[in-house]
């Protein structure tokens, strides 16, 4: 039923590109519905084509190159639980660059792209056990890194706007965070995540945002097409049908529409289930 809210409500989850943060909660009164839209294949697979392993891939390439301009090592982390990399001062996390220092020292000196035979022609050691630099792939370098720089960057604004809101209710806050969803959004495309049927329910939400009744709308997921997340109003539902109407007229595709959220592992915590025999 889309009119039967689940999880808990008034409240956010937060992450960002190095340990998990815990779960925020605030009261002003918004609502963040998400707008399901199909790209299953026949058979029903999903599949990104390979473009999330090589957005993930390229942000390390980046990682490795600007550690190599500051002399810094990068080498196993034998203290993780997680197979990873670290190094001295970013401890393996480009989240831990702040954009000045991005953009003022190393934005461009990064390529724009590389290909995969490029980057293995180094001969460098890749500082990301979890994906593999492929020969024919184009590897969107720049972009992928600046979109992990600047992601954390914007989350943290997003959650410290979310709790000023929650103590003292202001408009304009909230337009400052669904500014941060739109940027969030274009960012993410640039890495080649995004998709035309995402891209085109953001900016249906442009269109019908009103006046204060929606402030914001990103691509969230696995990225590749999916899911887009709509920070609106409570009293922006006439706004958000008119949305998903003028997307189901251009797509021919009525999109699934959900509310509330989750806890999840935060509530009961992680269970390990064994198989049995």
């Amino acid at each position: 039923d889309d009119n039967q809210l689940t999880g808990e409500v008034m409240s956010i989850f937060q992450t960002r590109y190095d340990p998990v943060w815990g779960i925020v909660y605030f009261g002003c009164l918004l609502v963040v519905a998400g707008t399901l839209v199909q790209f299953f294949m026949r058979a029903g697979v999903f599949s990104d084509g390979g473009k999330l392993e090589a957005a993930r891939a390229a942000a390390f390439v980046g990682y490795r190159m600007i550690c190599a301009w500051e002399g810094l090592a990068i080498t196993r982390d034998t203290a993780s639980a997680i197979p990873r990399f670290t190094d001295p001062r970013w401890r393996g996390y480009l989240s831990e660059l702040t954009p000045s220092e991005f953009r003022s020292r190393y934005e461009r000196r990064l390529p724009e792209q590389l290909t995969g035979a490029e980057i293995l022609a180094i001969g460098a050691e890749h500082p990301d056990p979890f994906t593999t630099i492929r020969a024919e792939v184009n590897y969107r370098v720049r972009d992928c890194v600046r979109y992990a720089v600047e992601e954390n960057h914007r989350i943290k604004l997003f959650i410290d706007l979310a709790r000023c809101a929650a103590l003292t209710p202001a408009v304009s806050l909230l337009h400052q965070m669904g500014e941060l969803m739109y940027q969030s959004h274009w960012s993410y495309s640039e890495t080649g995540l995004g998709c035309e049927a995402t891209d085109l329910l953001v900016e249906l939400v442009r269109k019908h945002a009103g006046e204060d009744m929606l402030f914001g709308a990103k691509i969230t997921g696995g990225g590749a097409g999916g899911t887009v997340a709509v920070l609106g109003s409570v009293h922006g539902a006439d706004a958000f049908e008119k949305v998903v109407a003028e997307y189901a007229r251009l797509r021919n595709f009525v999109p699934h529409v959900f509310r509330g959220s989750s806890q999840g592992a935060d509530r009961f915590g992680i269970r390990v289930v064994g198989e049995s025999a």
